[in-house]
């Protein structure tokens, strides 16, 4: 069994809104691999989308990458409008990060209601060509961004679709993410993010 799998299926659950199956999922990766990077990240997101008030902070105090601690407590502090708290950790993940980590930056200034800001990192991580732009299209913090014409033209540019679901990555793995849920066997994670790298257009860059 494939943590990354379900940490995939997860965030393209989450992106359509299927909050229950996206914790269930990322539970599941955390079940396979507890240390699993950006599990507990990923699952504190989706706890203060379900309204959850305090599970998301003990999440992320669990995350095992810094980067994405550093990012979590970010958002769930500004949830919990503790601004000061958020300020502090978002400064910390731009100092240590900034040159390598532009698209996290982004995703916590999206998640606070930031749209230039957000969109100034994300332009920033597309210079960088940041890795984690793969998850472009379905890293639901990016979610409120949906409306901004910035946003759309930055998707035109990465040469995705406007609307996801029209994207193949997305039908190919809703359709994977149903044989995941009836056979915990199956393994995604090495030929859909491979597909993920192909259908974001990087090797245009």
């Amino acid at each position: 069994m494939d943590a990354n799998s379900f940490q995939f299926l997860a965030l393209i659950q989450a992106r359509r809104g299927h909050l229950p199956e996206a914790e269930a999922a990322i539970r599941r990766a955390l079940d396979i691999r507890p240390t699993y990077a950006y599990g507990h990240y990923y699952l504190g997101l989706c706890l203060l989308e379900r309204g959850n008030r305090d599970a998301p902070l003990l999440e992320m105090e669990q995350e095992t990458t810094d980067d994405g601690k550093q990012a979590g407590l970010a958002i769930v502090y500004y949830a919990l409008g503790r601004r000061e708290e958020s300020d502090v950790a978002l400064a910390r993940l731009v100092k240590e990060r900034a040159d390598v980590d532009a698209f996290m930056v982004a995703a916590v200034f999206a998640q606070r209601g930031q749209s230039d800001e957000a969109m100034h990192w994300l332009e920033r991580a597309y210079v960088q060509k940041d890795a984690g732009l793969f998850s472009v299209k379905f890293d639901f913090p990016l979610k409120n961004l949906e409306q901004d014409l910035r946003y759309k033209a930055f998707l035109k540019k990465m040469n995705l679709p406007e609307k996801w679901r029209q994207s193949t990555i997305f039908r190919s793995a809703a359709s994977r993410g149903e044989s995941l849920r009836s056979r915990a066997g199956c393994s995604l994670a090495g030929q859909t993010h491979r597909r993920a790298r192909c259908v974001i257009g990087w090797s245009s860059w």
